[in-house]
Protein backbone atom coordinates (compact mmCIF):
# COMPACT_ATOMS: atom_id res chain seq x y z
CA UNK A 1 0.00 0.00 0.00
CA UNK A 2 1.01 3.65 -1.04
CA UNK A 3 1.50 5.29 2.16
CA UNK A 4 0.34 9.40 2.16
CA UNK A 5 -0.93 12.34 3.50
CA UNK A 6 -3.05 15.01 1.57
CA UNK A 7 -2.90 18.43 3.71
CA UNK A 8 -4.30 21.64 2.41
CA UNK A 9 -2.21 24.53 0.59
CA UNK A 10 -3.27 28.02 0.11
CA UNK A 11 -5.22 30.83 1.66
CA UNK A 12 -8.09 32.34 -0.96
CA UNK A 13 -7.92 29.36 -3.42
CA UNK A 14 -7.84 26.22 -1.02
CA UNK A 15 -5.92 22.77 -2.62
CA UNK A 16 -5.85 19.43 -1.03
CA UNK A 17 -1.59 18.34 -1.89
CA UNK A 18 -0.96 14.08 -1.56
CA UNK A 19 2.33 13.88 -0.06
CA UNK A 20 3.82 10.86 -0.67
CA UNK A 21 6.25 8.96 2.43
CA UNK A 22 8.01 7.20 -0.59
CA UNK A 23 8.78 10.48 -2.90
CA UNK A 24 8.99 7.98 -6.17
CA UNK A 25 5.25 8.49 -6.19
CA UNK A 26 5.06 12.49 -6.15
CA UNK A 27 4.18 12.13 -9.84
CA UNK A 28 1.17 10.88 -8.93
CA UNK A 29 0.47 13.86 -6.26
CA UNK A 30 1.61 16.26 -9.32
CA UNK A 31 -0.43 14.42 -11.81
CA UNK A 32 -3.60 14.95 -9.68
CA UNK A 33 -3.16 18.65 -8.66
CA UNK A 34 -2.57 19.73 -12.53
CA UNK A 35 -5.57 17.36 -13.13
CA UNK A 36 -8.07 18.30 -10.66
CA UNK A 37 -10.43 20.22 -13.32
CA UNK A 38 -10.61 16.30 -14.75
CA UNK A 39 -10.95 14.06 -11.79
CA UNK A 40 -14.40 12.97 -12.35
CA UNK A 41 -13.12 12.34 -16.14
CA UNK A 42 -10.13 10.33 -15.34
CA UNK A 43 -13.09 8.52 -12.97
CA UNK A 44 -15.01 7.34 -15.77
CA UNK A 45 -11.65 6.38 -17.98
CA UNK A 46 -10.57 4.18 -15.18
CA UNK A 47 -14.02 2.51 -15.07
CA UNK A 48 -14.20 2.16 -19.07
CA UNK A 49 -12.65 -0.93 -20.59
CA UNK A 50 -12.46 0.31 -24.20
CA UNK A 51 -10.38 3.57 -23.19
CA UNK A 52 -6.88 3.09 -23.01
CA UNK A 53 -5.80 6.65 -22.58
CA UNK A 54 -6.52 9.74 -20.92
CA UNK A 55 -5.08 13.10 -21.92
CA UNK A 56 -5.43 15.99 -20.35
CA UNK A 57 -3.38 19.61 -19.56
CA UNK A 58 -0.27 18.04 -18.66
CA UNK A 59 -0.33 14.55 -18.10
CA UNK A 60 -1.26 11.49 -20.36
CA UNK A 61 -2.35 8.30 -18.53
CA UNK A 62 -2.41 5.11 -20.13
CA UNK A 63 -3.82 1.71 -18.41
CA UNK A 64 -2.52 -2.18 -19.56
CA UNK A 65 -3.64 -4.95 -17.75
CA UNK A 66 -3.73 -3.90 -14.40
CA UNK A 67 -1.15 -0.87 -14.43
CA UNK A 68 -1.91 2.39 -14.92
CA UNK A 69 1.30 4.22 -16.85
CA UNK A 70 1.35 8.35 -15.52
CA UNK A 71 3.66 10.69 -17.73
CA UNK A 72 4.13 14.10 -17.78
CA UNK A 73 4.23 15.49 -21.36
CA UNK A 74 6.23 18.26 -20.57
CA UNK A 75 9.29 16.84 -18.91
CA UNK A 76 8.54 13.27 -19.81
CA UNK A 77 8.90 12.06 -16.02
CA UNK A 78 6.88 9.07 -15.79
CA UNK A 79 5.70 6.73 -13.59
CA UNK A 80 3.48 2.76 -13.36
CA UNK A 81 1.60 1.46 -10.62
CA UNK A 82 -1.42 -0.57 -10.47
CA UNK A 83 -4.71 0.31 -10.93
CA UNK A 84 -5.99 -0.59 -7.55
CA UNK A 85 -3.51 1.87 -6.09
CA UNK A 86 -4.19 4.51 -8.35
CA UNK A 87 -8.13 4.17 -8.01
CA UNK A 88 -7.53 4.34 -4.05
CA UNK A 89 -5.28 7.14 -4.57
CA UNK A 90 -7.35 9.14 -6.91
CA UNK A 91 -10.64 8.37 -4.63
CA UNK A 92 -9.04 9.67 -1.37
CA UNK A 93 -7.62 12.89 -3.70
CA UNK A 94 -10.75 13.33 -5.14
CA UNK A 95 -13.05 12.89 -2.19
CA UNK A 96 -11.11 15.89 -0.62
CA UNK A 97 -11.21 18.50 -3.25
CA UNK A 98 -14.83 17.67 -3.48
CA UNK A 99 -15.19 18.59 0.77
CA UNK A 100 -13.25 22.12 -0.12
CA UNK A 101 -15.29 22.70 -3.22
CA UNK A 102 -18.16 22.81 -1.07
CA UNK A 103 -16.44 24.97 1.58
CA UNK A 104 -16.56 27.81 -0.62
Amino acid sequence: MIEYTITVSGKKKKLPIMEFSDKQYDLIGEMLLAERSFLSKIKKFLNDENETEFSGNVFCISKNDSLIHIENEVNDCEISVTQDEFSNLLNAYYSEYKKLKKKK
